[in-house]
């Protein structure tokens, strides 16, 4: 075989191999693969935040608006004990913690307050302890005593706007913890 003929030979087989990688781009552009419902390590801003522990695939879930729990323990392959604690058409809401925690019954509570945080969660200021206030940005060990303090006059906060009696929160700072705090249910 001479030169010529090796070097159209090669052409030939990179154009054959081209044609076949954009075929197959081509092909899997047009089928994409089915989302699965559970978005694990996925967040969108429509996604519910959920963490499981205590199971086979322990961590954080992030799902799709009206799931509920019997679909999480579906999907996250949880043993078939956790069916029977009442939670099965319970709604899912960001910062649901589930899991075995030693008791041995499957059990519903909230997320940390560092994992809720770190997911961009709003807390309840009316629930956190000192070292829970210091984990909030913006919030230091001094204000942390001082927000305690006002917290326990008032028997708790009604609204966010209440931290104003406090010197040296004003508008401002308020603003920037209403991204981190909230007073009351939300969910």
């Amino acid at each position: 075989m001479s030169l010529l003929q090796r070097q159209n030979l090669g052409i030939l087989v990179v154009l054959a191999l081209s044609l076949i990688v954009y075929e197959l781009s081509y092909w899997d552009a047009k089928h994409p693969a089915k989302a699965n419902v559970l978005r694990y390590g996925i967040q969108t801003p429509n996604s519910i935040a959920v963490e499981l522990q205590g199971i086979k695939e322990p961590g954080i879930y992030f799902l799709d608006p009206g799931m509920t729990f019997q679909n999480v323990i579906d999907i996250a392959g949880a043993r078939p004990s956790a069916h029977k604690n009442g939670f099965d058409s319970t709604e899912l809401h960001s910062g649901d913690c589930f899991g075995f925690f030693g008791k041995g019954t499957f059990v519903k509570r909230e997320m940390s307050t560092a994992v809720r945080l770190a997911l961009g969660l709003p807390v309840d200021i009316n629930r956190l302890s000192l070292d829970d206030l210091t984990l909030v940005p913006g919030i230091g060990e001094s204000l942390a005593v001082q927000i305690i303090r006002l917290r326990v006059e008032h028997n708790g906060f009604s609204s966010l706007d209440e931290l104003k009696e406090i010197r040296g929160i004003k508008d401002r700072k308020l603003n920037k913890l209403k991204g981190y705090l909230y007073a009351g249910a939300v969910h």
